[in-house]
């Protein structure tokens, strides 16, 4: 039983590194073949594994679309927070220093993206 729980587990996690593509079906296909070989299960215990399986990648796949739901939902508030910021610097500063900040904050960007978001020893603009 403790090969079973062990083996699962090895298969769940490797299931979580992967995106469903069709070579990772066929891949999950035969790995539980080879569980079933392996462990001696009888059909079953296959039938128990197999509805296991499908019903955790179910959950997964669930977890994955909340998760991107999520991260659209909070770049769509940094969106509007950058908005309402740009908004608010706009009165503050005349037309030519908001133009000067509008291009720094594009260089930012540019720098951002070229070198990623490292974060240490970064300067503000």
């Amino acid at each position: 039983m403790k090969n079973l729980v062990v083996l699962f587990l090895l298969i769940t996690n490797m299931g979580l590194a992967q995106e469903s593509k069709p070579h990772h079906v066929q891949k999950a296909k035969e790995m539980q073949k080879h569980l079933v070989q392996k462990l001696n299960l009888n059909q079953v215990q296959a039938q128990k594994v197999k509805v296991l399986h499908e019903e955790f990648k179910s959950q997964t796949q669930e977890l994955r679309q909340s998760k991107r739901a999520q991260k659209q939902q909070i770049d769509n508030d940094m969106h509007q927070l950058r908005n309402t910021l740009n908004s608010e610097m706009k009165k503050v500063l005349t037309a030519e220093q908001f133009i000067d900040y509008k291009k720094l904050q594009v260089r930012k960007r540019k720098r951002k993206t070229s070198k990623g978001d490292n974060r240490e020893g970064r300067r503000p603009y």
